[in-house]
């Protein structure tokens, strides 16, 4: 039986392998050593949102950059892509 945390798969857009990383050392704290596992979890909570925050900032950049250069197609399909959520269209 194989005991070692596994590294979790990134199901995000915006996960970095820093975080992934720090997700996996906080596994293997989650029962041996408490302050250490709620320390690393903090951690990874904020860098979750600052990148979030982040990549969600680039893309609207970007789709604000091809939208100044008249470029209809793409900020229509980029606003539709972030509108989803896993595949499917999202109704209001």
């Amino acid at each position: 039986m194989n005991l070692k945390a596994e590294r979790p798969t990134r199901k995000q857009r915006w996960m970095t392998d820093d975080i992934l990383d720090l997700m996996t050392e906080r596994a293997l704290h989650r029962n041996k050593n408490p302050e250490q596992y709620l320390r690393l979890n903090t951690e990874v909570r904020a860098r979750i949102r600052r990148a979030k925050a982040d990549w969600y900032s680039q893309e609207c950049t970007e789709i604000e950059e091809f939208g100044k250069k008249h470029d209809i197609f793409y900020p229509y399909k980029s606003e539709r892509s972030l509108d989803c959520k896993n595949g499917k269209q999202r109704t209001a």
